[in-house]
């Protein structure tokens, strides 16, 4: 019975918005030095190594950055929330893949009929700088985006602070130096593959913001 696993984009290398990552390229997070990007490709190879040796009929999925209902920690949708109440400061030069989770849903089970054995597949949609995708979150919800440009410097300066009162105090910091640093690259993916083979629908990024904030609103998040 084949299997679809779900992993994500951490486990691939990230490209621009001219030439987004694919399924193909070679994975370069080691750069950094984050346990959550080093466990995501560990765990990636080792299903494709259990593929390789043991006959595994498994599938991969790498879903980008998910909106959708239902998030009851909430996780992405904390994005949404600090955009809702304002309390977002600025925005970096990065950007993300974002995508709609039922999409993402809809490609694992598509996979377990289409997919191919011991292929990757990229679940994703549009590629959005911060500053774009916080604009779509706003024009949505009715409510200001945040105008301000952080440059890097600050950014990597905010992150190191909180690496080193991290340490000192033994908490974890919200932005410590790695995720500052992954806050101002680009990390943008092609989800051609995923759409092509598995039939992976592509709803409107308005829509899946829309469909998260009203979620969000009705169980008091917002």
């Amino acid at each position: 019975m084949r299997q679809s696993f779900f992993q994500g984009t951490s486990a691939l290398h990230p490209g621009s918005k001219e030439h987004p990552g694919t399924e193909k390229d070679p994975f370069d997070g080691y750069r950094y030095c984050l346990d959550y990007i080093d466990s995501k490709y560990a765990a990636h190879q080792y299903v494709l190594q259990a593929v390789r040796e043991r006959s595994l009929p498994a599938i991969l999925i790498n879903p980008t950055f998910m909106f959708g209902e239902y998030d009851s920690l909430p996780s992405s949708g904390k994005m949404i929330v600090a955009v809702y109440r304002g309390v977002v400061p600025g925005y970096t030069n990065g950007g993300k893949n974002f995508v709609y989770a039922k999409d993402v849903a809809r490609a694992c089970v598509n996979a377990l009929k289409m997919g191919r054995i011991g292929e990757c597949y990229i679940a994703g949609h549009q590629n959005l700088s911060y500053r774009e995708v916080f604009q779509i979150m706003a024009k949505v919800m009715g409510v200001k985006a945040p105008k301000l440009k952080l440059p890097q410097a600050l950014m990597m300066a905010y992150g190191y602070l909180g690496t080193f009162f991290g340490r000192l105090c033994h908490f974890m910091p919200n932005i410590n130096h790695a995720t500052a640093r992954v806050s101002c690259d680009d990390q943008y993916y092609s989800p051609k593959k995923a759409v092509e083979e598995l039939k992976m629908p592509q709803t409107p990024l308005e829509s899946a913001i829309l469909n998260a904030f009203n979620w969000l609103k009705t169980h008091h998040y917002c």
